[in-house]
């Protein structure tokens, strides 16, 4: 992990405050959201988000697995794909509903 420059803290916040997010509802036991790369008007937006998870993320094990995870205003952002190229949606939940056991 290496710090964020604000700049790109701030870009990101922004990015994901102006996406669509989508109710998780086949997990009830974990409410979070998702947004689909798919529906995002620019898909190189969604791959720098991406990145800067990956890039800026800290592991926390989630459900007895690791993940790598990005706190950014009060939210927490993983993915479950293998690299940031890969990925086809971002999850987000509030930082203090984010289950660990």
């Amino acid at each position: 992990m290496t710090v964020m420059a604000l700049a790109d803290r701030d870009r990101f916040a922004h990015l994901m405050r102006t996406c669509a997010w989508t109710f998780a509802k086949t997990m009830p036991d974990n409410p979070h959201h998702y947004t689909l790369r798919r529906t995002w008007e620019d898909p190189a937006s969604f791959l720098w988000c991406a990145q800067m998870i990956w890039a800026h993320g800290v592991m926390e094990m989630f459900w007895g697995k690791p993940y790598t995870l990005l706190r950014v205003g009060g939210f927490k952002y993983w993915s479950m794909d293998p690299t940031p190229e890969a990925m086809d949606l971002i999850n987000r939940n509030m930082v203090n509903d984010v289950r660990t056991d």
